[in-house]
Parts: C-alpha cells; structure tokens; sequence
C-alpha cells in the first residue's frame, strides 16, 4: 500500500535522517556524563534484538506548542518496550529521573505549520489509519544530542547494533508482530 501523501503547502516533511523513534529522553548531559551515559547504554545494548515492525496507524502530536504528524508502528513492540526500559534503567543506575511511560511507538514524519485546519488534519489521520506499511527491521539504537539549532536536528553520539533474531529468540513471535 501506498503511504499518504501530505499537502507541501501544509505540512513540512522530514528528511529520513531526521525521524526517529524516541525511546527516552534523558536531558542535558555534560560531556563526562555524555561519556557514561554511552558506555552504561553500551553494556545494557549487548543483548537486545532487532525487533520487526511496519507503519501502521498515525496521530496529531502536540508538543512544545508544535504539532506533528506522526506514523504509528506496529509489530514487535514488546521488543521496543524491553529497549525503552532498559534504556531507563541505565541511565537512572547514573542518576537520571526519566518518566518510564514515555515510549509511545510514534515516528514524527512532518511538522505542521499553524495554518493547516482541523478537518484536513483530519483527514490525514484518516489516511494514516488506513495505512499499512511493509516489516522492516530495527537495526540499531543511537543515543542523540538535541541540538541548539533545532533546524539541525539531532547529533549522534553513539550508535549500538542490535542482534539479529535468531531461532532461539522470541523477537517478532507474539501476535500483531510482521
């Protein structure tokens, strides 16, 4: 199936490189910190799987009085909750206070300017609903710097690989995964 398509005039779409699936946001860090943060993400990282997931559904998110189209997934997510958990109990074994129901399985795709109206945000809900995208694989798990340029996007500090699934792992085995 074909994704929506979003108006140009009424929707800013991001480039690949900037969507990305937020699984905790840990805060300002300093550089020392910044260097504990990855080695402690690194250790917890050692064991997780690729998780199999597609697009599926979608919502308008409102966030720092910015509104977002965001694609839904749908898949192995229980494998992405293991990772989000696991990526706050590392950073709160360093002191970080992060809120563990922060994970929602959302991929901002497109901001949207404050002239779109609400029956044409509407309808792209609508047409997100109706979508289905094909499985794709969650490869890695990057732990990002926000930016002061927000236009900039995020940096990427670290990257860790996820393992591949193999016949004794139960990734993508419970109902709904790809």
């Amino acid at each position: 199936m074909e994704p929506p398509t979003l108006a140009a005039r009424e929707f800013v779409v991001l480039p690949p490189e900037r969507v990305h699936l937020l699984v905790a946001r840990i805060g300002s860090t300093t550089p020392v910190e910044a260097i504990r943060l990855t080695k402690a993400m690194g250790l917890a990282a050692a064991g997780w799987v690729c998780p199999r997931v597609r697009f599926a559904g979608g919502e308008i998110l409102e966030v720092k009085a910015e509104r977002w189209v965001a694609a839904g997934l749908r898949g192995d997510l229980a494998a992405l909750e293991t990772i989000a958990g696991e990526v706050n109990r590392a950073a709160q074994s360093l002191g970080y206070l992060l809120d563990r129901r922060s994970f929602r399985p959302l991929l901002s795709v497109a901001s949207v300017p404050g002239a779109a109206t609400g029956p044409h945000l509407e309808a792209v809900v609508s047409a997100l609903e109706a979508f289905e995208g094909d499985a794709w694989t969650v490869d890695h798990l990057s732990l990002l710097q926000d930016s002061f340029d927000v236009s900039a996007g995020p940096r990427e500090i670290a990257q860790f690989p996820l393992l591949p699934a193999g016949p004794h792992s139960n990734a993508g085995q419970q109902a709904g995964s790809p």
